[in-house]
């Protein structure tokens, strides 16, 4: 009988002690920065703006510990460097929409002083340049059929306009391929010339594949 209330002493200690262990662990404070961006989005909100997207922005400037107030167009700019193009896009998109709450009395008090949506542009003569695997598969069709050197410079103008016109309009479509890049051209806005090509850049590469 001592030994069963001894045991029962012993356990009614363990849990004494783990009870006043987690009473005295200090709780984990919260990110700054999450807190920030939190307090805005409901503030966006509170005006009957949608923060669909503003995502894009936040959880970026949450993983540097950066709220709010303490983006720059530097910080943006080199964060806007390291993605692809229909990524970067819409990064941009939603740094004009922050830009635009600058006019908002209530708004601007918790944001940055300066416009941070000014990204730098990486376009080559208005259009913007496709990864080099893309341009190496349309270079790998012409030469394959032996094209002359003109067809094959009107391939890769032609796809480097339906790539700027993809990132422009399908900024929540990923393409990594040529295959998917002239799949996504009879989806967008082209002149009647691109469209051709394209269709001639899908049959030639059939054919690749049929004779391999």
């Amino acid at each position: 009988m001592a030994t069963d209330q001894a045991a029962q002493v012993t356990n009614a200690l363990r849990e004494s002690f783990f009870y006043a262990a987690q009473v005295r662990r200090p709780a984990p404070l919260p990110n700054p920065s999450e807190v920030a961006w939190e307090a805005l989005r409901s503030a966006i909100r509170a005006q009957g703006i949608s923060t669909i997207g503003l995502a894009k922005v936040s959880s970026l400037a949450i993983d540097n510990c950066m709220a709010p107030s303490d983006l720059t167009l530097d910080w943006t700019s080199k964060a806007a460097a390291q993605m692809d193009t229909p990524k970067r896009t819409a990064f941009a998109i939603q740094l004009r929409k922050l830009d635009n709450l600058l006019g908002t009395p209530d708004l601007a008090t918790m944001l940055y002083a300066e416009p941070i949506s000014a990204l730098p542009d990486l376009r080559k003569h208005g259009k913007i340049e496709p990864p080099a695997d893309i341009i190496a598969a349309v270079d790998d069709i012409t030469a394959t059929h032996r094209r002359a050197k003109s067809t094959c410079n009107e391939a890769r103008a032609a796809v480097r306009k339906i790539w700027t016109a993809a990132a422009k309009d399908m900024t929540d479509v990923k393409i990594n391929t040529l295959d998917e890049l002239l799949d996504s051209a009879n989806k967008l806005h082209l002149d009647n010339r691109t469209y051709r090509i394209a269709a001639r850049l899908v049959a030639d590469l059939h054919s690749m594949r049929e004779a391999a």
